[in-house]
């Protein structure tokens, strides 16, 4: 699996890190990464409307919750931190020359 791949899967499910060193010893045991509750994404989706990638007008309720500041870099999992993103901009937002950010609790 790419490491584009496992990002996205970590944006959208919870992972749990597992470290193994070069004998096979575990030597890391993480818990699970949070994802957004289903009532942080309603209320999301609420806020946003649709998503927030301008131009993109297909429904938050169709979108994913994307943490504007990844939870692997110290995001929270938050409604202050989420935004709905369709399917291709949150498959993309890496590449595609986006960049998101809250002003004001606003994306």
């Amino acid at each position: 699996m790419s490491a584009s791949v496992a990002r996205q899967t970590a944006c959208a499910g919870a992972v749990q890190r597992l470290g193994i060193d070069g004998s096979g010893r575990i030597v890391e045991l993480g818990g699970p990464q949070r994802i957004f509750t289903a009532h942080q994404g309603r209320a999301i989706t609420v806020h946003d409307g649709e998503c927030v990638i301008p131009g993109c007008h297909v429904p938050a309720s169709w979108c994913e919750i994307h943490h504007v500041i990844e939870h692997p870099r110290g995001g929270p999992t938050h409604t202050s931190n989420g935004v709905a993103l369709c399917w291709h901009p949150h498959r993309t937002i890496d590449i595609g020359g986006w960049t998101i950010e809250m002003r004001r609790g606003v994306p």
